[in-house]
């Protein structure tokens, strides 16, 4: 099997072709955007939350603290949430990460900084690590079952879309205000929580749509005769 084997994995052209026409699927597109937020949101914590809010105004040194804050989080959760998924399903852990983060990127928008609120950088920290722990496991566990199994195939898609976020995500800190970043973090992550219903009720959505255009092309062939 794909953990017990003895021989070191390496690149190969099968690996790569599995991975491409896993895309093929409408399925597995729907999950890209969730996938690319995923890096955005790690681009955000690493490279924007430290230097702009901690770095700025509690110093420097001040950095190590908060963020353990948001490592030790990150880490419980991706422990709990795993055994959450078998009690409430897939999508509660969906629309708890989604509902995190919202209320996080809007209370950084309005928060006025003040090196006072020290217990809130820690808040902050340790909430958006709960929320990454949900698209850490979850995600990459959707694309695995989204893979069929192809478990080379599903993690070579996760880990290149989520980089793919982590790197326009770097580059946008550089040329974006904040708040500038934080509402094209917004907007990411409603496209992806869009995306994911998507793929929740694909068969519905497909059965109505299918419905409702084969409705009209037969009125409009009736209507020709």
């Amino acid at each position: 099997s794909f953990i017990y084997r003895q021989k070191k994995p390496n690149f190969t052209a099968h690996i790569l072709k599995a991975t491409l026409e896993n895309l093929k699927s409408p399925i597995t597109l729907l999950l890209i955007p969730l996938t690319i937020f995923n890096g955005f949101e790690q681009a955000f914590i690493v490279g924007l939350f430290t230097k702009a809010y901690i770095g700025c105004s509690l110093g420097i040194s001040w950095i190590g603290f908060v963020m353990t804050a948001f490592g030790v989080a990150d880490a419980i959760c991706s422990l709990v949430f795993g055994p959450l998924l078998k009690l409430f399903g897939r999508m509660p852990l969906f629309v708890f990460g989604a509902v995190i983060d919202i209320l996080m990127i809007m209370t950084l928008m309005i928060w006025q900084v003040n090196p006072g609120d020290t217990e809130l950088f820690y808040v902050i920290a340790g909430v958006w690590g709960m929320a990454d722990g949900v698209w850490n496991t979850q995600i990459n566990g959707f694309w695995v079952a989204l893979s069929h199994g192809k478990l080379d195939a599903a993690f070579a898609n996760y880990r290149f879309w989520e980089s793919l976020g982590l790197c326009i995500g770097l580059l946008l800190i550089r040329t974006t205000t904040v708040n500038g970043f934080l509402v094209i973090c917004f907007t990411m992550l409603l496209i992806g929580i869009a995306g994911y219903i998507g793929i929740e009720f694909y068969d519905d959505i497909k059965d109505y749509l299918y419905h409702l255009f084969g409705c009209v092309i037969v009125r409009f062939i009736n209507a020709s005769v």
